[in-house]
């Protein structure tokens, strides 16, 4: 009796699937690591346009209009 081997050769499919699983686990990464940098970015635009409104009043409407955006990013 010929002993067969259990383990059968991944399939073509398979092989890609398993690369495609393993690309969406780093992209997920990537956009945790980037929306992360969004946030602190966001932040430190706020606290510049912050300085600029206390030094410019003249851009204050500009001023509120970056800030409810940056907000709602950092809420985000």
């Amino acid at each position: 009796m010929v002993a067969t081997n259990a383990r059968r050769a991944r399939t073509s499919f398979q092989k890609k699937v398993e690369r495609w699983n393993a690309n969406v686990v780093a992209l997920t990464s990537l956009m945790g690591s980037l929306i992360g940098l969004l946030r602190r970015v966001a932040q430190v635009v706020l606290i510049v346009v912050a300085v600029v409104a206390v030094f410019s009043p003249g851009l204050l409407p500009l001023v509120a209009a970056m800030s409810a955006l940056l907000l709602q990013i950092r809420r985000s």
